[in-house]
């Protein structure tokens, strides 16, 4: 299983832009299944989507380490090609995880601005799509 991390600080909108990429590979074909709420932001979700054939294990909520660390092991019992996850930048056990698979990090920043948050939601948006 091939890692995808989203990492950044509490509140930098790491959330807000995995559900975003969903949105987008959902628009492009992708099947939703398994979506659980995690925690108490309806927003923060883990799922299992089908996308051009793969299975990818999606998780929106990256701040509670324990959670992430769940749902990897789900994800990978369930034979997941890939695993799409928030991780907060804090947090030691998910990120040293990592080196045990392929994986790719993608960081998310605080942004200062409603129209800077836009166009760097924009550009990690893309940069996982294309990954995947």
């Amino acid at each position: 299983m091939r890692i995808i991390m989203l990492l950044g600080s509490s509140g930098c909108g790491k959330t807000t832009t995995l559900n975003l990429v969903e949105q987008e590979l959902r628009a492009r074909g992708a099947q939703t299944t398994n979506r659980v709420q995690q925690g108490g932001n309806k927003d923060d979700f883990s799922a299992l989507l089908i996308f051009n054939g793969r299975r990818i294990g999606y998780l929106t909520m990256g701040d509670y380490s324990r959670v992430i660390l769940q749902c990897w092991d789900q994800f990978e019992q369930q034979q997941c090609d890939l695993f799409v996850t928030a991780c907060n930048d804090r947090f030691v056990k998910p990120v040293r995880r990592l080196n045990s698979y392929a994986h790719n990090v993608v960081r998310k920043t605080r942004n200062s601005d409603r129209l800077s948050m836009d166009a760097n939601d924009l550009r990690v948006l893309r940069e996982i799509v294309n990954l995947i």
